[in-house]
């Protein structure tokens, strides 16, 4: 191939690398892509110019990035060689360059809104509830839910460890498992809010003072309202502090045959929940 002048920064490339992808891209052919000029000037700071000259065409590019004008160079050669059998247009010039951070800034972490519109959640917690079983209890909870913008839905389960209530000598080990449905809205990234219904299954056993010892189960239901603080929210993960407010319409009463009532839900309860959310796009 005649020698063409070469003029590249250190970084952007060699005459040798430019000689072995042409042949690569054009085989035999490569002799009559060689350019007669080829030139990249300027810096990373204020940018690079290329000057090229091939099939007796001169063309000139600007890019932040020499590799690139270097691969332009490339493609520009290759295409020359067919420019009597077809009629092509001229490549578009390099795109250009995104906006570079200052030195020593940290890039920012992608907002939770850079997603598509919706995605899936799924968290886990453990908290305290009152007002469900007899006395405060621990309560485990997982939930799946899905989210398009600020608003989403949700469908979650509790557990409810056993506690034990003792009237006159007569002693109930009661525990539960609840469902809950709601609908969520999260104004800010800091705050959200949770609407819904939740289904409670408590189920009671006799353990001290009743001559036949049973099992027994009873239902509680009513609406409920949580509202969430969110410390940590970010793309994937999240960590939200809840506390909600129960109201049971249907409030079962566990009582001891030939003695009366032992334990009634109360009217209102309260949960309060440290949780985990993750979400997936």
């Amino acid at each position: 191939m005649p020698h063409a002048p070469f003029e590249l920064p250190v970084g952007c490339g060699t005459e040798a690398e430019f000689r072995d992808e042409l042949t690569r891209l054009v085989g035999p052919d490569a002799e009559r892509a060689w350019p007669s000029l080829l030139r990249i000037t300027g810096d990373s700071s204020s940018g690079f110019r290329l000057t090229l000259e091939v099939a007796g065409n001169r063309r000139d590019f600007e890019h932040s990035d020499c590799r690139v004008l270097f691969r332009s160079a490339l493609v520009v050669a290759a295409t020359s060689v067919r420019a009597q059998e077809v009629t092509a247009p001229p490549p578009a010039p390099p795109p250009p360059a995104p906006p570079t951070a200052p030195a020593g800034a940290n890039p920012p972490e992608p907002d939770r809104g850079d997603g598509p519109g919706w995605r899936a959640t799924a968290s886990a917690g453990a908290g305290v509830a009152v007002g469900v079983v007899p006395n405060a209890t621990a309560a485990f909870e997982a939930r799946l839910g899905g989210e398009l913008g600020a608003f989403g839905a949700l469908l979650g389960g509790r557990y409810f460890v056993p506690r034990y209530v003792e009237v006159e000598g007569r002693g109930v080990d009661i525990h539960g498992f609840g469902l809950e449905l709601a609908l969520r809205f999260e104004p800010i990234d800091l705050l959200a809010v949770s609407a819904g219904f939740f289904a409670d299954v408590l189920v009671g056993e006799g353990v001290t003072g009743i001559e036949l010892p049973l099992g027994d189960s009873a239902w509680t239901l009513g609406p409920s309202l949580e509202i969430a603080v969110i410390p940590i929210n970010t793309r994937h993960l999240s960590v939200e502090l809840a506390l909600s407010g129960r109201v049971a319409v249907q409030r079962p009463v566990f009582e001891v045959t030939g003695f009366g009532q032992v334990y009634q839900v109360p009217r209102f309860g309260l949960v309060s929940v440290a949780r985990g959310v993750f979400h997936f796009f």
